[in-house]
């Protein structure tokens, strides 16, 4: 994930789109998304897997917002 992360901040950095002072900053950002959603995929998989898609939708919702 870390070297997703690092490419898509350096897609960024070569459009000019961010200053290359603020790469960790990115990385690190980037590294966090690209672990959520990929966690939150792999839940979802398994709740429809066990026919318990509502239920996982509710964990997820409940974690996240006790999480903020």
């Amino acid at each position: 994930m870390r070297y997703l992360a690092s490419v898509c901040t350096s897609i960024l950095i070569n459009k000019g789109i961010i200053e290359a002072e603020e790469r960790e900053i990115y990385e690190y950002g980037f590294d966090i998304t690209i672990y959520t959603v990929l966690s939150t995929c792999g839940l979802m998989l398994i709740g429809l897997v066990f026919k318990q898609v509502w239920n996982t939708v509710i964990l997820v919702s409940v974690f996240y917002t006790c999480q903020s």
